[in-house]
């Protein structure tokens, strides 16, 4: 949620200078046809709604993204590297004194993030229950509306002529009306409805709640609505002939109200009468040079406004920063750490296919020399952007070491809470704590050879009393983490397990559900005796069996299994 807040307000952001430029050339088309603006207004709209854009040498969008969608969580630990040779690549700064004067992100940052998020989300909210009561309101005061002719309606409580409705549009006169009056009122507002007026209203209303907190998308909904209404008054004089201005323009000053009519209808006389007379009586009938050149410059600002800039690189995606330093600083575990730009960042070991994986400018290449074959690093990476964040060691053998970035997964406590709720069978730091009576119903049900499924969580905290300090540094903004899993079938079918981390999807099937029970393996342990059910292909193997696969599992001993519920005494 708050990656899709930070593009909406990147967005917003690319949109306020769009804007900009566009009220520029409203100046700069002021011979123009007033319908040539509602075309800018659509190239604002369109960068507004649409996530993707192309690329253009004529591009007069700023380049780079104003907020990165990830949220840096601070400082990631630079680690020793796992083999002798990889850690002459490390510094001497790293090790047992890599925390010495160094200052970690306590997440200050993602947490105003998230504040901001709440306030964007109660913001719009409001506008769109402001448009939600005035429609409505609107709509209860014009129930009693009577026909006059076909969809012209007129109501006692109704002040000036508007256009109301989404599927089915009524114009809504007040009674009264002179017949002369009415005939220039009925074009303007048939005229709204023929161009869809009243959709697009809506649609710069919906984009104005979403975008509420940016001043200049506010500036953008008024001359909008403002340019739509004068190049609805030059298309009405445009069908009845110039010689009407004077009486339509009577007909305007007779209808203006002094107040906007919520729930987004389009109005006769609301928005920029004292404008719109002006316009109307000095309205000539454009040249057609006039139209050409408005055409041509409309299609040159739509090419500089709907493109971004060319990167460096043109497999790059737009918009993002692309660093220009990077350095190896060691390998960890499955963990592979990487200075870039004087920043760090945490890759993860990834099974991905190489030639799936988009691949931007090269930043860093150079060679390891490894036991028994050196190792060719090429590194590529975008800050922000996980799927394009790449390292590859490729060796002689063209076996490919492929990482990808890992942005910290630390959740919540909410969220512990939430899929208890949900009931999800919940352990916490390795044993049960909630859901025991789902998990004993689905096992039984199992069992029996039904179909069944449950829902498990695994929660982790990380108790920096238990491990090592360059462990709990290295890891500590990864805790609390969350883990979620689904677990279906029965025995004589065998049991699949389903589950996600981060954007990456995982599926494990097994022939056998095992229970095993029994006393602590030490006196010191911190619980008696356990309960735990394992997935597993053989029904032979015992518990000690698995521990034993567990501990020597780099001999060849692993057993592959999968431990899907714990409970401690």
């Amino acid at each position: 949620m708050n990656e899709l807040f930070l593009t909406v307000v990147d967005r917003s952001m690319l949109a306020g200078w769009i804007i900009l430029i566009v009220a520029v050339l409203r100046l700069v088309l002021k011979k123009a046809p007033k319908w040539i603006r509602m075309l800018l207004w659509g190239i604002v709209a369109f960068r507004l709604i649409c996530p993707f854009s192309i690329q253009s040498m004529l591009s007069l969008v700023p380049a780079g993204e104003t907020f990165p969608l990830q949220i840096p969580s601070g400082l990631e630990l630079q680690v020793q590297a796992g083999t002798a040779a990889a850690e002459e690549q490390v510094p001497e700064s790293l090790g047992e004194n890599a925390f010495i004067n160094v200052s970690a992100s306590s997440g200050h940052r993602e947490r105003i993030v998230t504040i901001l998020r709440s306030l964007w989300c109660f913001g719009a909210m409001l506008f769109l229950g402001y448009a939600f009561l005035g429609y409505r309101k609107l709509q209860r005061k014009v129930c009693t509306a009577v026909r006059l002719r076909d969809n012209l309606f007129q109501s006692e409580y109704v002040t000036s002529p508007f256009v109301f409705g989404i599927l089915h549009p009524k114009i809504y006169l007040p009674f009264g009306m002179e017949e002369p009056h009415l005939r220039y009122v009925c074009a303007h507002e048939e005229a709204h409805i023929r161009r869809g007026d009243h959709w697009w209203k809506l649609l710069g209303f919906m984009l104005l709640a979403v975008y509420w907190f940016h001043p200049l998308i506010h500036l953008g909904y008024a001359l909008f609505c403002r340019d739509m209404e004068l190049s609805c008054d030059e298309k009405v004089l445009k069908e009845l002939g110039t010689g009407c201005k004077a009486e339509y323009s009577r007909a305007l000053l007779l209808c203006s109200v002094g107040s906007r009519i919520a729930g987004c209808p389009v109005a006769f006389g609301e928005i920029g009468v004292k404008k719109r007379v002006k316009n109307i009586l000095n309205y000539k009938k454009p040249a057609f040079w006039v139209i050409v050149v408005s055409v041509l410059v409309c299609i040159l600002a739509a090419v500089c406004l709907l493109t971004d800039p060319v990167s460096e690189n043109t497999g790059s995606p737009s918009g993002e920063m692309i660093p220009t330093n990077a350095k190896l600083e060691g390998i960890f575990d499955t963990y592979l750490y990487l200075s870039i730009d004087g920043e760090n960042y945490r890759f993860e070991r990834t099974e991905a296919d190489t030639n799936e994986i988009k691949r931007d400018r090269l930043l860093e290449r150079f060679t390891e020399e490894a036991d028994p074959k050196d190792v060719h690093w090429e590194i590529y990476s975008v800050k922000g952007c996980s799927d394009c964040s790449v390292v590859l060691g490729v060796t002689d053998t063209d076996y490919e070491c492929l990482y990808e970035y890992s942005p910290p997964r630390r959740v919540e406590l909410e969220e512990l809470q939430r899929v208890k709720e949900e009931g999800y069978v919940t352990m916490e730091d390795g044993t049960v704590t909630s859901g025991k009576e789902i998990w004993e119903a689905f096992a039984a049900k199992a069992r029996q050879g039904n179909d069944a499924s449950v829902k498990i969580a695994e929660f982790y905290t990380l108790d920096p009393e238990s491990c090592s300090e360059a462990y709990y540094e290295a890891n500590k903004e990864d805790y609390p983490s969350l883990y979620l899993f689904e677990l279906t079938g029965s025995d004589g079918n065998g049991y699949t397990i389903c589950w996600k981390e981060g954007e990456r999807s995982y599926r494990e099937e097994y022939q056998y559900l095992m229970y095993y029970t029994g006393d602590a393996p030490t006196s010191d342990a911190v619980y008696d005796s356990y309960v735990r059910y394992v997935l597993t292909d053989d029904d032979t193997v015992t518990w000690d069996d698995l521990v034993w696969g567990l501990l020597s599992s780099r001999s060849g001993d692993g057993i592959r299994h999968f431990t899907v519920y714990t409970e401690l005494f």
